[in-house]
């Protein structure tokens, strides 16, 4: 008998082994071909359109807040009292702009930090594009920590499909061009549920520690990571069933003692105003809360949280296919691991549970949920590929043209997006259509929203709207008399026309030409009515641009420099 085991064992270090194991090298390289070649695609649809709107900067009026955090620092003012945001995004941001103060200097753009800083407010397209890149690289990496998720879920096809999916998401990459904190949060929390599934509850130790300030660094990105406390808690409870003795002792251990300590010590990186400015925080917080609960228009009826961003954030943000396969994907995995399930989904779902029953549905918040349907979608994309063939030529093949089955609908949206967002944003056209035609030192107003109004540059007196006052203003003071140029704003966004305007439309004025951003009788597109971003989130039909419409009127009497070239319908 020993002589057949041995017999056996030399001929499996025969010809046959350099073979296998020559095939099983063969794979690992075509799969790390296969990443590279996803994660250079999801790269080149996030930087693609990185500079949406510029040079207007209100083209995603939260960019600002941060920013300004950011630039606080860098002038000195270490302690700004804006609490919406966390500060661990904004310390990044810090980094990047000194960064880029450095090679200023090295390249001779910069004389000293002080140009650096007075460079913002004449040249910020730079602190604009760096912003939108960190997201960017953020929303990179993430297809990494997918596809790392997913050999932990599955086997190699499952995380290479998962990492697909990510970098073809649309609503991500749509998010992952804006310089916001969602998408760096996204980060961090599918890291911190990385950490959890390769940690072992049996003998804890690193991993336990690293999914512990994952989710603490997510939670001083934004508030809403703190719900990553539901997968660390369920860690906590596997490990203290694995134990013997006391399970209430095991509950609260040397493990629960150290993972609580790190995640509070990362939270407080990014939130130290809880300990040294509780009481301003507190009421912000307050404010906060409340907002969440009564929306920001209390008196237009809501559709059902849960039901609305299942209809419209991740139908269209994923599209029908990928939602689909992503939810039953999520019943496969507990079906052969209740345990690991819990541990992958419970996050997603009670964030989504919260989200749903908020009075704020913008669309992107429930981004959070998009890299876990991701997963889910790659698992069932797998298991109906090994049903329908056998063999793994047959079975990769057949994985492949499923996948990209799937991810068919959100790369057609993101392909749009990337289009249009490429285009000039119609508030910049409108600034230089007024910059090429008015005479320095005309009076400009443009009705509707603020956030659809176009700059203007210092040569014109801008008649400003004032929610307050409900009145114009004109240099913190009240306007007086009518402005020599109106721009009658047209919005996909819901906004009105102020009724000032309405009057003073009705003698003197004459449409001089129309800035035409969008169709406004294709009723297909859907633009986030909550939110001031003035391109579709889903149905782009005869969108040329981003932006609002623009009819614009001068008084008859006014002067009016004619250009080369035609103005009417442009």
């Amino acid at each position: 008998m020993l002589i057949d085991t041995r017999a056996a064992t030399a001929a499996g270090s025969g010809p046959t082994a350099p073979r296998a194991s020559t095939e099983a090298v063969s794979h690992r390289t075509l799969a790390r071909v296969a990443l590279g070649v996803i994660v250079v695609v999801g790269a080149a649809v996030r930087f693609w359109a990185i500079g949406f709107g510029l040079p207007h900067t209100q083209a995603r009026p939260d960019e600002t807040h941060v920013m300004d955090v950011a630039l606080n620092y860098l002038r000195g003012n270490f302690w700004s009292p804006f609490f919406d945001y966390p500060r661990l995004y904004s310390y990044l941001l810090v980094v990047c702009y000194l960064t880029y103060y450095a090679v200023g200097v090295v390249i001779g753009r910069f004389a000293s930090f002080a140009n650096f800083l007075a460079s913002w407010p004449t040249h910020w397209a730079p602190f604009f594009l760096i912003n939108r890149s960190l997201s960017a690289l953020a929303g990179t990496a993430t297809i990494l920590v997918v596809y790392a998720i997913g050999r932990r879920v599955g086997d190699r096809r499952t995380a290479l499909v998962a990492a697909l999916f990510m970098a073809l998401a649309y609503s991500h990459v749509r998010d992952s061009h804006f310089g916001t904190t969602d998408v760096m949060l996204i980060l961090l929390s599918t890291t911190s549920v990385f950490w959890l599934l390769k940690s072992d509850v049996l003998a804890w130790g690193r991993n336990d520690v690293a999914a512990a300030i994952s989710a603490g660094l997510a939670t001083a990105t934004k508030y809403n990571g703190v719900i990553l406390l539901v997968p660390l808690a369920i860690s906590q409870v596997f490990h203290a069933a694995r134990r013997p003795g006391s399970r209430v002792a095991a509950l609260i251990d040397s493990r629960a003692l150290v993972m609580g300590v790190v995640f509070g010590l990362a939270v407080l990186v990014g939130v130290p105003f809880v300990l040294f400015d509780h009481h301003r925080f507190w009421i912000a917080a307050q404010d906060m809360v409340g907002l969440l609960k009564i929306g920001q228009t209390p008196r237009i009826p809501l559709p059902n949280g849960w039901w609305y961003h299942l209809t419209v954030s991740l139908w269209y943000g994923l599209g029908g296919p990928l939602l689909a396969c992503g939810l039953v994907g999520m019943v496969i995995v507990g079906l052969r691991d209740w345990r690991k399930a819990l541990l992958l989904f419970s996050f997603p779902i009670a964030y989504y549970a919260v989200a749903g029953s908020m009075r704020q549905l913008f669309v992107r918040y429930v981004l959070l949920v998009v890299p876990f349907l991701c997963l889910g979608a790659a698992v069932t994309v797998v298991a109906i590929a090994d049903r329908l063939g056998h063999g793994r030529a047959w079975r990769s093949a057949m994985t492949g043209i499923l996948a990209l089955a799937v991810i068919g609908p959100s790369v057609a949206r993101v392909v749009a997006f990337d289009r249009i967002a490429a285009q000039t944003d119609n508030r910049v056209v409108a600034a230089e259509w007024i910059g090429q035609h008015a005479v320095p030192g005309a009076s400009v107003l443009v009705s509707g929203s603020p956030y659809g109004a176009p700059q203007f540059d210092s040569r014109f007196t801008v008649w400003s709207w004032d929610r307050e006052s409900r009145a114009f203003l004109v240099r913190l003071a009240p306007a007086k008399g009518r402005p020599e140029w109106i721009l009658l704003q047209e919005s996909p966004i819901p906004s009105s026309t102020q009724q000032v305007v309405t009057d003073f439309l009705t003698s003197g004025y004459e449409l001089v030409t129309v800035l035409q951003a969008y169709d406004p009788s294709v009723r297909d597109n859907y633009y986030d009515p909550q939110d001031s971003f003035y391109l579709p989130f889903a149905g782009f039909g005869h969108v040329r641009r981003p932006g609002p419409n623009f009819a614009v009127y001068k008084q008859v009497a006014a002067r009016y420099a004619p250009r080369p070239g035609s103005d009417l319908g442009r």
